[in-house]
């Protein structure tokens, strides 16, 4: 796990919770930033394109804290579900994951993601967590003052970890489909949006 520095660390069910809630908050203010309006009829809902760097990679750390406390806890994909279940009363989703199962032969990695559509995580058939951090983890530097340098040669990567980087989670600050969610959270990850980074643009280029 990566020092408590950038980002906020759980340390219980109940922070689990609280977190939840924050990325909710985070991604209200995102659509209020890109004036993503729902509109009466679903068909109406419109957004401005995201267009900053920033904005797009936060999603990534913004799943960070999920994952590691679900590692920290060591629950299945069963036991993350019902706890979704027991602290929401609402079912958690499974949307199409193809995106995340770029190289796995079988297709077997699942989308698991809150009912308000912001955290989602990526299980393989394991039930391990598939996360760019995984990888990025086993290239960090800490520096002198304490910040974190990941190292972005993607030489140093194996293929293993270049898969995880490729299939990472990431937030969502959109709800489920439409056109928010394309502008907000699909697009912008694309390759030629030029947001990505070298390196994950890299990872997907080799599946």
């Amino acid at each position: 796990m990566t020092p408590n520095l950038y980002y906020l660390q759980l340390e219980n069910e109940t922070d689990l919770q609280d977190y939840w809630d924050f990325v909710n908050r985070v991604a209200f203010l995102m659509r209020l930033k890109y004036r993503a309006w729902n509109g009466i009829r679903l068909r109406y809902a419109t957004s401005k394109q995201l267009t900053a760097t920033f904005d797009n990679q936060l999603r990534y750390y913004l799943g960070k804290p999920v994952s590691d406390f679900v590692r920290h806890m060591n629950w299945t994909r069963a036991q993350y579900e019902a706890k979704v279940l027991l602290f929401t009363g609402k079912e958690v989703l499974h949307p199409g994951v193809a995106l995340h199962n770029r190289g796995v032969a079988d297709q077997s990695n699942v989308k698991v993601v809150t009912p308000d559509y912001h955290v989602e995580l990526i299980f393989d058939r394991d039930d391990q967590i598939v996360s760019l951090w995984d990888a990025l983890e086993e290239q960090q530097i800490e520096m002198a003052d304490g910040s974190l340098r990941f190292v972005q040669d993607p030489a140093a990567y194996s293929l293993t970890e270049l898969q995880q980087i490729a299939n990472t989670e990431s937030a969502n600050y959109a709800g489920q489909g439409g056109e928010i969610h394309e502008a907000l959270d699909v697009k912008p990850a694309a390759r030629t949006a030029g947001l990505e980074s070298d390196l994950r643009n890299y990872a997907k280029n080799q599946f």
